[in-house]
């Protein structure tokens, strides 16, 4: 997906500029099914195990104040909640954050650099041991 990202005609935009065009072409409609049957599958898989499961969403590193996908966020996270998962949206933990300082490059919106890795990590950190999922030492 990212190669066609790259390679996509310049003029192409959304509000939130390439990381939209990114977003918005990953989502299209039937991926809400598709995503919806994997969430069944694994909450059928972790029941037989008798796993917890925890998704974490983590944000497009890319206007992460006046953040465009917070609808997708909330979608994702409604499927995820119906399924009987933990739902950690990192969102609110690096609102705020200059994006381009967590990411691996300015070109590249969706992978993070140690400093983003770093962030993540320790938002995750906190939710997991809120939510009683760390095991003790």
């Amino acid at each position: 997906d990212f190669v066609r990202l790259r390679l996509r005609p310049k003029e192409r935009t959304h509000r939130g500029g390439p990381a939209a065009v990114y977003v918005h072409d990953h989502f299209k409609p039937g991926y809400w099914r598709e995503l919806g049957a994997i969430f069944a599958d694994l909450a059928a898989l972790a029941e037989s195990d008798g796993a917890r499961v925890a998704i974490a969403i983590v944000p497009v590193l890319s206007h992460l104040g006046d953040y465009p996908f917070t609808a997708i966020h909330r979608r994702i996270a409604s499927q995820a909640r119906r399924s009987g998962f933990a739902v950690f949206d990192l969102l609110e933990d690096l609102r705020g954050r200059d994006a381009s300082a967590l990411r691996f490059s300015e070109a590249d919106l969706t992978h993070p650099n140690a400093a983003g890795h770093a962030a993540i990590a320790y938002a995750l950190a906190g939710h997991l041991a809120r939510e009683g999922m760390l095991a003790n030492p």
